[in-house]
């Protein structure tokens, strides 16, 4: 059996290998996780007395600006674009 020999096709068939594997292929299965998500997210109680979970505008834009460019969107379809270039009023 002969082994793939051309750089170009190598890179190719690597990056639609992977391409394909990391692209959401079931907008199905995306539906429910986000169903899951909406279903928990009401029920969610944190300790808001806690002086550990005060935050203040300069922490989070702090935290904005730490976070790394160029990823997919959550649920929300919020990058860290929107963030990051979005300004107060």
């Amino acid at each position: 059996m002969e082994g793939l020999t051309d750089e170009r096709l190598i890179a190719k068939q690597f990056a639609d290998h992977f391409s394909n594997l990391c692209a959401n292929s079931s907008s199905l299965r995306a539906g429910e996780v986000k169903a899951v998500y909406e279903h928990k997210r009401p029920c969610y109680l944190g300790n808001v007395d806690d002086s550990r979970y005060h935050f203040d505008a300069e922490l989070v834009e702090n935290a904005i600006m730490k976070m790394k460019r160029g990823k997919a969107a959550g649920l929300d379809n919020i990058t860290v674009e929107h963030l990051r270039f979005s300004h107060y009023m």
